[in-house]
């Protein structure tokens, strides 16, 4: 039989007003399931989790209770419970159905509706819809986050030292604690010449509370939870923002990250883009240190190389190298120390962003001797094995990347023809016995739907094409090639980006520390 279990849902933050939310969905269930003489084994719950999202922890699980067949039925509030996402809830209902299992939702268009007794002919509709949903209020809260942003409205926690006024949350205001600390720190650069990583050397000694510790202790002080990652040291990057950060000197910026897609990972803008209203609140350092503090940053930028010569230079591995700590491409720079003829100029590379001194604040830098000694070394390493692999290649073992990815991609696709044919078998359930009003509306919805999914389809199988698969001579040629040019790079002969490239895909570089990713898996070649 199954067992018979509910799912809720909310996507607010976690509080008693949100869990009593929570609780009222469980009622709702429980009062339903008593009424029709059954009783919910089993809730999942994900709390504070957006339905636009399927990758929820509690969800899953009741998926895969749900496929291995130990669940008959789920009952759920509503539809948008269960997910905010018009294709993957459409799927998924079709698999409850073919299943032979059911979804019950309590409170869904103006009633109960029950999938197992298929009256879900606006199904299609209140997918879309619940979608639709997610993305207006998406925008509508990009669009007032933006309005306040332009006429100036703090809506951000502040920079370190400053905090919002609980009585008026637009107004900043100082603590005697980070401004100290922020008075210190400006001190120790300015006056006394130490450097970032010198600073916050100093700080961890002293035992000087982090931008975040002090944030945790503030949050406390007004009756809120900081749920960011409290640290305990301070590191050279954090004293660099500090450093250049105006708001020290009354203003204040917004507009400094944007998120373009529903949930996805904000984006820093440039400086242009930001708003910047001036004397917005009280200064914790004055203009003529602040002013000092920022020109002697740029002079100790500029004095790391004192000429750069980059167009007449071979950076062999330009374009290939990232900085670990921002995923900046590093930039090819040759450091001059001396003018005698004998001297031979030194290639480096160094993080972009940090040498705009944006917001990378390490001056990731590397020189390019290293860089290729030890790619040499690593190269020699896999030159040892790939010998042995060539012996002993089976086309099978090398066509399973290729034969796996084009798997998925085909499991994609049958998946969108899937959705494409519940939304037609849905389109025509709509339109019956509805006015010819509602059916210019319905007709709308559904081409946009269709719209959406055919293009989806047709980007999947034109992915699919450029799949190629590896046969077997093709392979051990593709090896040999490889040990070929694994040759030329540790000989280090006539090297440049074009030959780098043939077998390194990225190298990250964190100060001495480099993290190769060649351009053929290497742990798939040598199993």
């Amino acid at each position: 039989m199954g067992k018979k279990v509910g799912y809720c849902r909310l996507s607010r933050d976690e509080d008693k007003k949100n869990y009593s939310s929570i609780e009222e969905q469980i009622q709702m269930i429980n009062d339903y399931a008593s009424s029709i003489n059954e009783k919910i084994d089993e809730f999942y719950i994900d709390d504070n989790v957006s339905g636009y999202l399927f990758n929820r922890p509690n969800f899953n699980r009741m998926l895969d209770e749900l496929y291995a067949g130990n669940i008959s039925t789920i009952y759920a509030k509503d539809l948008s419970r269960i997910g905010r996402k018009n294709g993957r809830v459409l799927t998924l209902i079709d698999d409850i159905k073919e299943m032979g299992k059911n979804l019950v939702l309590v409170k869904e268009l103006g009633g109960t509706l029950n999938i197992k007794e298929n009256n879900d002919d606006c199904l299609g509709i209140t997918t879309w819809y619940n979608e639709r949903l997610v993305r207006d209020v998406s925008n509508k809260v990009k669009s007032s986050l933006h309005s306040k942003q332009k006429n100036g409205t703090a809506i951000t926690n502040g920079s370190f030292g400053y905090y919002k006024n609980p009585l008026n949350r637009t107004e900043l205001l100082i603590d005697d604690e980070g401004k100290a600390i922020v008075k210190l720190i400006f001190d120790l650069y300015v006056n006394k010449l130490y450097g970032f990583q010198r600073i916050a050397n100093y700080l961890n000694e002293m035992g000087y509370k982090t931008p975040s510790k002090w944030r945790a202790e503030i949050y406390n002080k007004i009756g809120r939870t900081y749920q960011n990652r409290v640290s305990d040291r301070w590191i050279s990057s954090t004293v660099g923002r500090i450093l250049e950060d105006d708001a020290y000197i009354g203003n204040f910026r917004t507009h400094k990250t944007e998120r373009i897609t529903i949930h996805g990972k904000a984006k820093r803008m440039d400086k242009d883009l930001n708003h910047v209203f001036k004397k917005h609140h009280e200064a914790i350092i004055d203009k003529e240190l602040f002013n000092k503090a920022q020109q002697l940053i740029k002079s100790r930028s500029e004095s790391q190389a004192l000429y750069y010569k980059r167009n007449s230079r071979n950076y062999i591995f330009r374009g290939l190298l990232k900085c670990g700590n921002c995923g900046a491409t590093m930039s090819g720079i040759t450091r001059v120390r001396s003018y005698r003829k004998d001297y031979k100029p030194k290639q480096c590379y160094v993080c972009t962003n940090a040498r705009k001194r944006s917001f990378c604040k390490t001056y990731n830098n590397i020189r390019e001797d290293y860089v290729l000694d030890q790619f040499k070394v690593l190269l020699k390493e896999i030159s040892k094995s790939y010998k042995d692999v060539i012996k002993k290649i089976e086309l099978d073992d090398k066509d399973y990347n290729s034969k796996k990815e084009k798997e998925r991609i085909e499991r994609q696709i049958e998946r969108n023809k899937a959705e494409y044919k519940l939304i037609i078998e849905q389109r025509i359930k709509a339109l019956v016995g509805i006015t010819d009003e509602e059916k210019v509306l319905v007709e709308k919805t559904y081409n946009q739907m269709e719209n959406q999914i055919v293009t989806k389809i047709k980007k999947l199988e034109e992915y699919k094409k450029n799949i190629k698969t590896i046969d077997k001579k093709k392979l051990k040629y593709d090896l040999k090639d490889n040990l070929e040019i694994f040759k030329q790079i540790i000989d280090g002969k006539d090297l440049n980006p074009n030959i780098i490239g043939k077998v390194l895909d990225k190298a990250y570089i964190n100060g001495n520390n480099i993290e190769f990713k060649l351009k053929m898996n290497i742990d798939e070649i040598l199993k």
